[in-house]
């Protein structure tokens, strides 16, 4: 499903490595097809973002030619799983999925002494989180307007709010590092890092009372260990 390391899911992978394996199980007649969601570093991503992996897994698996257009899953998933009446919840997990580099998470442990970001170039690296900052921004917007008839209720929303609010945590986090990266010292320090904790503490909180609604009890929190490490 490729949502590992992530609240979003990175759908682009995900479909392609999906359609790749179910083409290669046609071809040399594989009795079945597995499909996997994998958790690393804490897994804290909700329920929404293995969901479209898994559909459009068992579409191909149960007609590949016939389902290979991932809109269709798209659209499966909003009529069907999260019955959508107004909105739709697929377009905002694609326009999530495609806001944030996984490769970034990384970032959230490393010293940055002497590597800014993956590509080794401290403007791109705040470039790239400021456009997630501002992407998450829009997301929390479209999601309160979503209207549902699931039958979890607006369990989806909240859990799609808090994920886009964990990453501008997130983002919240590495734009001080960077900031004190560039120049030896955060302006206003005081006031930023009081604002930056409140918001944390309660972000917190909404995700570890969502993750509990429908799994087993939080007691792994390592993305916000790996935060706190670095305050």
């Amino acid at each position: 499903t490729s949502s590992w390391t992530s609240m979003f899911p990175d759908l682009g992978n995900s479909r392609v490595n999906v359609l790749k394996g179910a083409e290669a199980a046609v071809k040399y007649g594989a009795k079945g097809l597995l499909m996997t969601e994998w958790g690393d570093f804490g897994h804290i991503q909700f329920d929404f973002a293995m969901q479209h992996g898994l559909i459009y897994a068992g579409a191909l698996s149960w007609n590949l030619e016939g389902n290979r257009d991932f809109s269709l899953t798209c659209d499966y998933a909003d009529r069907t799983l999260y019955k959508c009446r107004k909105g739709s919840v697929s377009d905002i997990v694609l326009k999530g999925a495609d806001l944030y580099d996984t490769h970034y998470f990384w970032m959230y442990h490393r010293d940055f002494t002497n590597n800014h970001d993956p590509k080794r170039d401290g403007s791109f690296c705040y470039d790239h989180y400021l456009k997630v900052k501002l992407g998450m921004a829009d997301i929390i917007g479209v999601v309160k307007a979503l209207e549902l008839s699931s039958d979890d209720g607006e369990l989806p929303k909240e859990e799609l709010i808090a994920s886009a609010e964990l990453y501008t945590v997130m983002t919240e986090f590495m734009l001080l590092r960077l900031e004190y990266a560039e120049n030896g010292a955060i302006e206003d320090f005081d006031s930023k890092l009081e604002k930056f904790l409140s918001e944390y503490e309660r972000v917190k909180a909404e995700v570890k009372r969502l993750w509990n609604e429908r799994n087993k009890e939080f007691d792994n929190d390592c993305m916000f260990r790996l935060m706190q490490k670095g305050i």
